[in-house]
């Protein structure tokens, strides 16, 4: 009965790490557990106690499963990842980082049509930003552009 009990608890405790989905087996599994042990002690002389446990078993796990499903707030999902999205959008607008110029290619010509499909032009831009980095204590950089380069690149597969 211990041993039952402790691997009750170990699922429970599994279910809090993993995706929802997995979550909601591991907590039907233990409801399965769980009405395996009340229905074989529950059952009365003379009948199967297997039986029993997997029928209480077989109804804790469908009902356990159902309050899960039917529990689950799509909205609220939704509500947590557009919170999430305007905050990185607020970081983004926070960090003074615009495009001045670039994605102009290296290549004065255009290539020929039978390159163009086994080369990437390299390309580069060139941002503008406001910010003082510490690079030591007491010593600053104050950095006002970056220059982002991509070079040209093969796309050949084997």
């Amino acid at each position: 009965m211990n041993q039952i009990i402790l691997v009750f608890i170990l699922g429970l405790s599994l279910a809090g790490c993993a995706s929802w989905e997995k979550s909601t087996l591991a907590y039907m599994g233990g409801a399965m557990a769980g009405g395996l042990v009340i229905g074989a002690a529950q059952a009365p002389d003379g009948d199967d106690k297997a039986m029993h446990g997997l029928l209480w078993g077989s109804l804790a796990a469908a009902t356990v499963g159902a309050a899960l499903v039917y529990s689950r707030d799509e909205n609220e999902t939704i509500r947590e990842r557009e919170i999430e999205i305007k905050s990185l959008k607020d970081q983004l607008s926070a960090s003074k980082l615009r495009l001045n110029g670039g994605d102009s290619q290296f290549l004065e010509r255009e290539l020929p049509g039978e390159l163009q499909g086994l080369i990437e032009p390299g390309k580069w831009s060139l941002y503008e930003i406001d910010e003082w980095k510490q690079t030591k204590k007491g010593e600053y950089v104050h950095q006002d552009r970056i220059l982002e380069v991509r070079p040209a690149k093969m796309k050949i597969t084997k």
